[in-house]
C-alpha cells in the first residue's frame, strides 16, 4: 500500500469509526490495553450505561443485539470484528489510526524504568566520589528517595553529574566555571541558578556535616563553595561600595577615595581586589554597613551621597 492509499484508508477509517458515539468504546479499549501490556485476552471492558446511540453502534460493530444497562465488550471479539471489516486492521492498529498515537505498553515502560533505575543505582555505587567520600552514601540515598536518580531519556541522572563534580573536591582554589567545565563540559552548569549547583552544594553540605545547604543566602553559598576549595569567578563576582576611603597608592585605593569624596558608588571586581591589597586603616573605629542587595547601596547613594556611612553590597559569580 503506497502512502496516498494508506492516507485515504486512514481517513475512511476515521470517517466510519471516529464518531462521538464510539468514542467511549475506543477510550475504554485503549485504557485497558495500555494498562495490561497490550493483551487482548482477559475479562471484557465495560461501558457503564452508555447512551442509546453508543449501544447501537457497538452492537452493529460486533454483530450483536443491542444490550440494556452496562455493555461488556470482549477485546478479542472486537479485534476479530475489526479484522473482518474492509480495513483488515486489528484493534491496536485501529486505535492508533483513530488517535494518531501509539498504544503504549505502560507495564513494559514501568519495568524498563525500574531496570534503568537499578542499573543507575549500581553504577552510582561504584562512582569514584563515593569511594573517596563514603559519607556521601546517605546523601545519594536521600536523592534516591526524591526520585533524582532516575535518568531522563538520553541523559544521565542529575546525581551522576553532581557526583562527577564532587569527585573533584576538595579543590585547590579552582573557580566554579572551570570546575564545571572539567566535570561536565559546561562552564555554566554551576551558576547560582543552575539545578546542578544546588545538588552539588547539598553534597558539599553533607560532606561538612551540615543538615542542608543554604538556598537564599548568597554569602552562605559562597562560603560553602570556598570551604570545598572552590572560589567565585573573579570576573563575575563583584561588590558595590559607597564612601569607602581606603589607604594606599594603588589604582583601586585612589579611585575609592575619589568616589568617596563625591559620594558616588563604585563597583569592584573580585579580580581587582585580589590584584591590589587594600588598606582599611582609615575605617578603623567606623561602622561599615554590609548588605546583600545592591539596591540598598544604590538608594543610600541617591539619598545621602557623601554623607552616607561606608557600605558594601556583593554579588557572587
Amino acid at each position: 500500500m503506497n502512502r496516498t492509499t494508506a492516507k485515504a484508508s486512514a481517513e475512511a477509517l476515521r470517517a466510519l469509526w471516529g464518531s462521538a458515539e464510539l468514542a467511549p468504546l475506543w477510550a475504554a479499549a485503549r485504557q485497558r490495553l495500555e494498562r495490561n501490556g497490550r493483551v487482548l485476552s482477559g475479562r471484557p471492558v465495560t461501558l457503564r450505561d452508555p447512551p442509546l446511540a453508543t449501544r447501537d453502534r457497538v452492537a452493529a460493530l460486533l454483530g450483536e443485539l443491542r444490550r440494556a444497562g452496562d455493555v461488556p465488550v470482549s477485546l478479542a471479539r472486537l479485534d476479530a470484528a475489526l479484522r473482518a471489516s474492509r480495513f483488515r486492521l486489528g484493534l491496536l492498529e485501529v486505535l492508533e489510526a483513530l488517535d494518531g498515537r501509539p498504544v503504549r505498553d505502560r507495564r513494559a515502560e514501568r519495568a524498563a524504568a525500574r531496570d534503568a533505575l537499578q542499573t543507575t543505582r549500581r553504577k552510582l555505587a561504584l562512582h569514584p566520589a563515593l569511594h573517596d567520600h563514603p559519607q556521601l552514601a546517605a546523601w545519594v540515598g536521600g536523592l534516591d528517595a526524591r526520585g533524582l536518580l532516575a535518568p531522563a531519556p538520553g541523559l544521565p541522572p542529575p546525581a551522576r553529574h553532581a557526583l562527577d563534580v564532587l569527585a573533584l573536591l576538595p579543590a585547590d582554589g579552582v573557580n566554579r566555571a572551570e570546575l564545571a567545565h572539567r566535570a561536565v563540559r559546561d562552564a555554566h552548569a554551576l551558576n547560582d541558578d543552575a539545578p546542578l549547583a544546588r545538588l552539588v552544594l547539598a553534597g558539599i553540605a553533607s560532606l561538612l556535616g551540615f543538615d542542608a545547604a543554604p538556598v537564599g543566602d548568597a554569602s552562605a553559598r559562597r562560603e560553602l563553595w570556598e570551604a570545598a576549595g572552590v572560589i567565585s569567578n573573579p570576573l563575575t563576582c563583584h561588590a558595590l561600595v559607597l564612601n569607602l576611603p581606603l589607604a594606599g597608592d594603588g589604582r583601586i585605593a585612589r579611585r575609592l577615595r575619589e568616589s568617596a569624596a563625591l559620594g558616588t558608588a563604585e563597583r569592584l571586581l573580585l579580580s581587582q581586589v585580589r590584584a591590589e591589597p587594600l588598606d582599611a586603616t582609615p575605617l578603623a573605629g567606623r561602622t561599615v554597613w554590609v548588605c546583600e542587595n545592591p539596591v540598598v547601596t544604590e538608594r543610600a547613594e541617591a539619598a545621602l551621597g557623601s554623607t552616607a556611612g561606608p557600605s558594601s553590597a556583593s554579588k557572587a559569580g
